[in-house]
């Protein structure tokens, strides 16, 4: 059952008079997007120490965001690395500087936000390589001052699907991470090229915010070509060494089109052998972590989220690796 405070937000959509996000040029959807996150999102924090910095990696310059909690004195904590959301097109790490705020002091971890390429000026996989390059940097830089042995990997939607093909870069270069948090992920293109469908995109399909239709302009304006659906870069559902990956949490939402997949990767990583912990949202939509000053369900979420992040910090090392 839908959360009757989405339901309301969702009604008041459908009949305000505003442009639909399609027909929007490509920045005003960026603008929006960014606008939106930040007013629904999390509150701000002021207790919180943001640093601008490069990740310089593959002979690129990659910016991001890092958070450090005020209450901290010693760097040597965990850190989470994020990947944010936006179909690959959408979302900056200034769209999600409430959240990396309000992450960063209830887990009093440091929290790097990536400010990977997007679609359609860069298309796949730079965004992925973005991605590995940011938790390849993390293990070997001397640029921050962080506990190597409690790295995080961890991205919501498009940034979910990035934070798997990291992991498993990692494992590949014998770096050892400590687990890895997987919200609402995208992990299958195929079904946008006509292969592979999942009842929860019927069903949610339309009038969730996440319409097909967008997730289709998401594919066109992402690959170049149908095929690179099939790539594992792309799908890491299709991957052959989803072994290698760290302890995991998985996140879905009842009411998300891209739900089945989640649920289908947790059990695809359980089969692995994979520590999976997953967890699903009945009564909420994607992205609800954009919403979660608005919506009382999606605030005590990302509450329930950051305690698990705890809990696995708390409890040591990654035993998968």
């Amino acid at each position: 059952m839908l959360d009757l405070q989405f339901k309301k937000l969702i009604k008041l959509a459908s009949s305000s008079a505003r442009t639909p996000l399609l027909e929007l040029p490509l920045e005003e959807k960026r603008s929006g997007y960014r606008d939106r996150y930040l007013s629904r999102g999390a509150a701000d924090l002021g207790s919180v120490i943001v640093e601008n910095i490069e990740i310089n990696q593959s002979g690129r310059a990659i910016p991001a965001k890092i958070y450090w909690p005020e209450e901290v004195t010693d760097h040597q904590i965990p850190l989470i690395i994020y990947f944010h959301g936006g179909g690959f097109v959408l979302g900056d790490a200034e769209s999600y500087d409430r959240q990396s705020k309000q992450l960063a002091s209830y887990t009093q971890a440091a929290v790097l936000c990536v400010d990977y390429r997007r679609a359609p000026e860069n298309r796949f996989p730079a965004a992925v390589q973005d991605g590995i390059d940011s938790v390849l940097w993390a293990f070997e830089t001397d640029q921050i001052s962080i506990d190597r042995s409690k790295i995080i990997v961890a991205g919501d939607s498009a940034g979910g699907s990035m934070a798997i093909s990291a992991s498993i870069a990692a494992a590949n270069a014998g770096k050892v991470l400590l687990y890895q948090v997987l919200l609402y992920p995208v992990v299958d293109w195929r079904w946008a090229y006509g292969e592979n469908s999942y009842p929860s995109i019927e069903e949610f399909g339309v009038g969730y915010f996440l319409d097909r239709t967008l997730l289709e302009w998401f594919a066109q304006q992402y690959f170049s070509s149908p095929t690179d659906v099939n790539s594992d870069l792309a799908s890491p559902i299709l991957s052959g060494e989803l072994d290698k990956l760290p302890h995991t949490i998985v996140v879905t939402a009842g009411n998300d089109p891209l739900r089945d997949m989640g649920a289908e990767f947790a059990v695809k990583l359980q089969l692995a052998g994979v520590e999976v912990c997953h967890h699903n949202y009945g009564s909420l939509i994607h992205n609800f972590l954009g919403f979660t000053t608005v919506v009382d369900k999606a605030q005590s979420a990302f509450n329930d989220i950051c305690e698990l992040i705890i809990q696995k910090i708390n409890a040591g090392e990654n035993t998968n690796n």
